[in-house]
C-alpha cells in the first residue's frame, strides 16, 4: 500500500526524501526502482519500445505509482522510444541518462518533471513530440547532441504563466528561432539558443 498516492508531498513533508523498491516488466521493456533511482532496459530480442503511458491527462506507466521515491532515471542503451507521458509527473526526478539508442522522445514524455534541471539527448533522436518538456519549471538547459534537426511537434514548453526559467538550448548550430518558432516553443515558455562552445544563436 506504501505508494505515491499515501506518500504525496504533503505527507512527507518539505525536504524529506523517501525511495521505493518494485521492479517489473511492460510492453518491450524492463524496469527496476531500487534506492532512487529507475533503470528501465529492453527485454532482449526485442526493439525496446516503451508503451504509451497518459492519455487525457491520466498516467499508466507502471512505475507511476512509485513516482514520489524516484530521484533518477537511467535508460539502459537498447531503449528506442520513451513513451508517451514516461515520466509524467515525476516532480522529484533530477537526473535522467539517455543512451543513444532512443529514435523518439514521445508526447509529455517528462511532463512536470519540475526538479529537472539540464537533459541531453543524444544523436540518435530523430522525434520529439508535442508537449514532451511542460511544466519542467527548474529546466534550464537542453543539449541536442545531433547535427541536424530533428522532427519537433508543438508546444513543447508550455508553462505556468509565472514561470521565471529561461531554457537554454545548445546544439551544432540549427537551433535557430526557425525551428524554435512560437507554437514549438508553447505558452509562457522562454528560451535562448545557444552553438556548442557558447555563441549565442538567434
Amino acid at each position: 500500500w506504501a505508494n505515491s498516492d499515501v506518500f504525496d508531498p504533503m505527507t512527507i513533508g518539505h525536504d524529506a526524501k523517501i525511495t521505493f523498491t518494485s521492479r517489473g516488466s511492460d510492453m518491450e521493456i524492463e524496469w527496476n526502482l531500487k534506492e532512487g533511482i529507475l533503470t528501465i532496459s529492453a527485454i532482449p530480442g526485442t526493439d525496446g519500445e516503451m508503451g504509451s503511458y497518459v492519455e487525457d491527462n491520466i498516467c499508466t506507466s507502471p512505475w507511476y505509482e512509485y513516482r514520489m521515491g524516484i530521484h533518477s532515471v537511467r535508460i539502459e542503451d537498447g531503449v528506442s522510444t520513451i513513451g508517451a507521458g514516461a515520466f509524467y509527473n515525476c516532480s522529484v526526478v533530477k537526473s535522467i541518462i539517455i543512451p543513444a539508442s532512443v529514435k523518439i522522445i514521445g508526447t509529455q514524455a517528462f511532463h512536470d518533471c519540475s526538479s529537472l534541471k539540464s537533459l541531453t539527448l543524444p544523436a540518435s533522436v530523430k522525434s520529439v513530440c508535442d508537449y514532451a518538456f511542460t511544466y519542467c519549471i527548474s529546466l534550464t538547459d537542453i543539449y541536442f547532441l545531433s547535427n541536424t534537426k530533428p522532427s519537433f511537434g508543438i508546444g513543447l514548453f508550455d508553462t505556468h504563466e509565472s514561470s521565471t526559467n529561461i531554457i537554454s538550448i545548445h546544439s551544432a548550430g540549427w537551433a535557430n528561432s526557425d525551428v524554435f518558432d512560437p507554437m514549438t516553443i508553447g505558452h509562457d515558455a522562454k528560451i535562448r539558443t545557444y552553438r556548442f562552445g557558447g555563441d549565442r544563436i538567434r
